[in-house]
């Protein structure tokens, strides 16, 4: 019984070690974003503090035929946003909003 009861802790003290080793690490990252309304922008803003602070994984294809080329072009980010504050916010002549904020992202 003594044994089962040291094996519980033994592996609970591994699990604890595993979580803090795979915590993320955070920094802060600033983005801008545009759309039609402030929620919009300030989504882009989101997904584009997370590409400035922790980068975005780019591809392409081209395809060639006798009439036409044809270019596409993918970029995706991933991480998530723990915390941000809009530090501008404007909406133009034209009612589109641009937001920007300073935002605390992650990879974890």
């Amino acid at each position: 019984m003594e044994m089962l009861k040291t094996l519980y802790k033994t592996v609970g003290v591994v699990f604890l070690l595993i979580l803090t080793v795979l915590e993320g690490q955070s920094l802060t990252a600033t983005g801008t974003g545009y759309g039609l309304t402030k929620d919009a922008a300030t989504e882009q803003a989101k997904r584009d503090a997370v590409e400035q602070g922790l980068g975005a994984y780019m591809t392409s294809t081209t395809t060639v035929t006798a009439t036409s080329i044809e270019d596409n072009i993918y970029s995706k980010a991933q991480g998530f946003v723990k915390s941000f504050k809009v530090t501008k916010e404007s909406q133009g002549p034209d009612g589109n909003w641009e937001i920007t904020i300073e935002a605390e992202v992650t990879d974890m």
